[in-house]
């Protein structure tokens, strides 16, 4: 039963390149580039995070990521690469920097599908700054997530996962991250 495409998870703060290095990953060698929030579960993000419920908040997540399963496994059953913008781990980051409780869920334990490899991208606080300032104003850039002390808690956390492979992307430009 084994599966035939492979699947990579690109994670990290916002503002370290992850959509963008997961765009151009997915476009570089033909894999199928995914993100998380798919539909049902994307339509009702505005309104979980409007109730500023952390726990809740958590488990919403989670339960992206296993909805996500059905379409990660039929994709990598059909011999499908793909490559994933955000995954468990930043599920887990996320919620434990903002203080929630998350050891009650045994991330390993999940049943989902774990990928080939996970990448960490790293990024320093100037940087992600004007990363950000670059690309614009986002909807979700409104919210919890631009918190400078709240987004180097996160990055911290990360760093404690040791089956991360972790590229600092501070000095780097966008063509050279994956080249």
């Amino acid at each position: 039963n084994r599966k035939k495409g492979s699947l990579i998870a690109i994670e990290g703060i916002d503002g370290s390149g992850k959509t963008t290095q997961a765009k151009l990953l997915a476009e570089r060698f033909g894999y199928e580039y995914l993100y998380i929030l798919q539909s049902p579960m994307g339509l009702i993000r505005q309104q979980v995070e409007s109730l500023r419920d952390f726990n809740l908040r958590f488990y919403y997540y989670l339960a992206c990521v296993i909805n996500s399963q059905t379409v990660i496994k039929e994709k990598i059953t059909a011999g499908i690469n793909v490559v994933l913008d955000r995954y468990i781990y930043s599920t887990f980051a996320m919620h434990k920097a903002l203080g929630v409780d998350t050891g009650c869920v045994k991330m390993h334990e999940l049943p989902i599908l774990w990928p080939d490899i996970t990448i960490l991208l790293t990024v320093d606080r100037q940087t992600r700054i004007n990363r950000c300032r670059y690309r614009g104003e986002q909807k979700h850039d409104k919210h919890l997530e631009q918190s400078n002390e709240l987004l180097e808690t996160e990055q911290n956390i990360y760093m404690k996962y040791n089956d991360l492979v972790v590229i600092d992307t501070s000095r780097e430009d966008i063509e050279s991250i994956f080249a």
